[in-house]
């Protein structure tokens, strides 16, 4: 039982849109089953799902969840540490669903904005953490864990 990231992108065309929009609890159980389903995970597997982010960029949800991560601490889980680098699959739901094995490049991005998410929120703020960017939001982190949260002057 190897820990994994689960990384979905939703798009209004996907009929699974309302999701999104009702309940993204019941999107990381589909997402979980389309993974069991391509055989990334094994289908007996009880993966213990931990869904940490879902981000709203009006067309498009992204929702981030762990599975099988034993060791994960939302108290260090902004720090770029060995455990916090975990494989990630792709969920797409389009008009078809697709899953797949991220690249290493996207891995690496997908894993540096689940560490950067965590950080902007405080220390004791637990995920799920919901960022909403859709009608052109910009998120707002009034008590950043990390200092790379906080913008730089003149920025």
């Amino acid at each position: 039982m190897t820990a994994r990231r689960i990384f979905v992108s939703i798009s209004p065309k996907s009929p699974f849109w309302f999701l999104a929009c009702e309940s993204a609890e019941a999107l990381v159980d589909l997402a979980l089953g389309l993974v069991k389903k391509k055989g990334l995970v094994e289908p007996d597997d009880e993966c213990d799902p931990r869904f940490l982010v879902e981000e709203r960029w009006g067309l498009r949800t992204h929702i981030v969840f762990d599975i099988n991560h034993r060791d994960y601490d939302s108290n260090t889980a902004h720090l770029p540490r060995q455990i916090n680098n975990l494989p990630v699959a792709i969920v797409s739901l389009n008009r078809t669903e697709s899953v797949q094995t991220a690249s290493k490049l996207l891995e690496d991005k997908i894993n540096s904005e689940v560490r950067k998410i965590h950080g902007a929120h405080a220390v004791g703020i637990e995920p799920p953490f919901i960022v909403d960017h859709t009608e052109g939001k910009i998120p707002c982190y009034p008590n950043p864990r990390s200092a790379l949260a906080q913008p730089r002057a003149g920025e």
